[in-house]
C-alpha cells in the first residue's frame, strides 16, 4: 500500500489471493485502498473507499491473559499487558493456546499475525 502522496508502497503483499493485509488509520478522514494484482494474466484493479469518522473508544475483552489461557477459541478478545487487544481468529485460532504464538513472546511477529488480529 502506498500513502497518498508517497511514492514507495507501505506495504507490499505478493502471493495468492488468501493473503492478509492490514490497514491502520490514526487520523480521522476519507481513505481510498486500491488493490492491484493478476488474475489469469491480466492486471486486474479494485477501489475500496471508507470513512473513519469518530474515534474508537475503549475496546471490551474477554479475557486478561493469562485468564483463559488454553481455551482460546476464534472470537475470543484478549488482553496482554504491554502488548495491546488482539483477537483470535482464522485457521490457525488453535494455535491461540501455543505460548510459542503470543504476541510479545513469539520469537517471529508473523507467527502472532496468523492467529491473532490486533484491535488497538
Amino acid at each position: 500500500m502506498k500513502a497518498v502522496g508517497e511514492t514507495e508502497p507501505e506495504q507490499v503483499v505478493s502471493g495468492t489471493t488468501d493473503a492478509l493485509v492490514s490497514l491502520q488509520v490514526s487520523e480521522l478522514g476519507e481513505y481510498t485502498v486500491r488493490v492491484t494484482g493478476r488474475v489469469d494474466g491480466a492486471l486486474e484493479q479494485a477501489n475500496y473507499e471508507f470513512s473513519v469518522i469518530t474515534e474508537q473508544g475503549d475496546i471490551e475483552y474477554d479475557y486478561l491473559y493469562p485468564e483463559g489461557f488454553g481455551n482460546y477459541v476464534a472470537g475470543d478478545v484478549v488482553k496482554f499487558e504491554g502488548e495491546g487487544i488482539y483477537e483470535c481468529y482464522g485457521p490457525w485460532a488453535a494455535h491461540c493456546n501455543d505460548e510459542a504464538f503470543l504476541p510479545g513472546v513469539a520469537s517471529d511477529p508473523n507467527w502472532v499475525e496468523q492467529q491473532w488480529r490486533k484491535l488497538d
